[in-house]
């Protein structure tokens, strides 16, 4: 994906990273382009704002992946912690690792566990997603 309009992408990113939702994004960035008159705020919806969320997923992800991929790198730990939000339950997958000397806490991902909470259903749900994470890097060990 090629973004096109670096102003309203980044921000796009500031608002997410303070946790707005995609509809208070949209009235922000509208709020944002009446006041200020800039016509490069126009156009903000639903899927746009998905699709930078997308961007900004696959960026961190890889920039994870590079980090774990480093020579510095020789082992990782995994803690896993399920929670509930709205009635659904959420499973949490954080990472620590020691990169270039120092420890790095990660919060990998929040995923919602649509099926019953076993030790099986948990260890295929982490299984699949640090297949798809490390997919590079378990091709290099091999």
């Amino acid at each position: 994906m090629t973004i096109k309009n670096v102003m309203r992408f980044e921000l796009t990113m500031d608002h997410i990273s303070i946790d707005m939702s995609f509809g208070q994004m949209m009235v922000t960035i509208q709020h944002a382009k009446d006041c200020t008159k800039i016509a490069k705020l126009n156009g903000m919806n639903n899927l746009i704002v998905g699709q930078y969320t997308r961007v900004l997923v696959v960026v961190a992800l890889q920039q994870i992946t590079n980090m774990v991929d480093h020579e510095s790198v020789w082992a990782m730990s995994l803690a896993g912690d399920g929670n509930t939000h709205h009635d659904q339950l959420f499973f949490d997958l954080h990472m620590r690792v020691c990169y270039r000397g120092n420890l790095v806490n990660l919060h990998l991902v929040s995923m919602p566990m649509f099926e019953q909470h076993t030790t099986l259903n948990i260890f295929n749900m982490i299984s699949k997603f640090m297949d798809a994470l490390y997919n590079k890097w378990c091709a290099k060990l091999s």
